[in-house]
């Protein structure tokens, strides 16, 4: 799997960031998206578009990263991995979360590692397209549906998926009983790009999905002094059939 430029989300910053998942349904013969590029496949549940507004330009390094990914990009040939920034209640981290070690034990006195992040792992294989997940979640307050997480691939590379229900959820407790997680098995939007196999990890700490420019244009610039810089993406399918720039 090759490596891909990463949106500098740090120095780039948006307004607004709206992520949703395009071009799954038809109507007619006419795509829903009508916007998205003519190879989107309609059996895989549609892909994402992640529109950026509102990108404050002013300082030269600013307009030299826009000028640089501009020119790395290549017109949207070249696939880029953007971060998907959600509101900090999604997938958030219990403080101070006890983790036990990879089969679900701790140590002697009950207690674990300690981690502030979120720790997710598949609890069993999962075919490709499958809308459906078993994961053990670990250092997070309970899931109630809408968040994002990332599988890294070997082939599709980084994808997104969002938990769209809840099905099933069983506490992990360590050996003082105290709740330092769950079992989860939950509802998956799109359908999985790759098939995944147990203890494959699930990363709700930084979500983000390999794309391209929506529009070959997609990062013109007016020269003011100061400027807005605007830019759509959209989930690059050539990951998924092996045809990496």
């Amino acid at each position: 799997m090759l490596t891909a430029l990463e949106y500098p989300i740090d120095l780039l910053q948006c307004g607004t960031m709206e992520w949703q998942v395009v071009g799954g349904a038809v109507e007619g013969m006419r795509s829903l998206a009508a916007d998205t590029p003519d190879r989107l496949a309609i059996g895989r549940g549609g892909l994402w578009k992640c529109e950026m507004d509102h990108i404050f330009l002013e300082t030269r390094e600013e307009y030299a990263a826009w000028r640089a990914i501009r020119g790395q990009l290549r017109n949207g040939t070249v696939r880029i991995v953007v971060p998907l920034v959600e509101r900090p209640w999604f997938a958030q981290p219990r403080p101070a979360a006890a983790v036990p070690h990879s089969d679900g034990t701790f140590f002697s006195d009950g207690s674990g590692y300690q981690s502030g992040a979120v720790e997710a792992r598949l609890l069993e294989d999962a075919a490709h397209a499958a809308t459906t997940l078993r994961l053990r979640v670990l250092g997070a307050e309970p899931f109630i549906g809408a968040e994002p997480f990332t599988i890294v691939h070997p082939n599709a590379a980084e994808r997104v998926y969002e938990v769209v229900g809840v099905v099933e959820s069983v506490e992990v407790t360590n050996d003082a009983g105290g709740v330092v997680g769950f079992d989860y098995r939950l509802d998956i939007n799109p359908p999985l790009r790759e098939r995944v196999a147990a203890g494959d990890e699930a990363d709700f700490n930084a979500p983000r999905c390999a794309m391209r420019l929506s529009d070959s244009n997609g990062m013109a610039l007016p020269e003011d002094i100061v400027s807005f810089g605007t830019v759509t993406f959209i989930e690059d399918l050539r990951a998924l059939r092996g045809e990496l720039p």
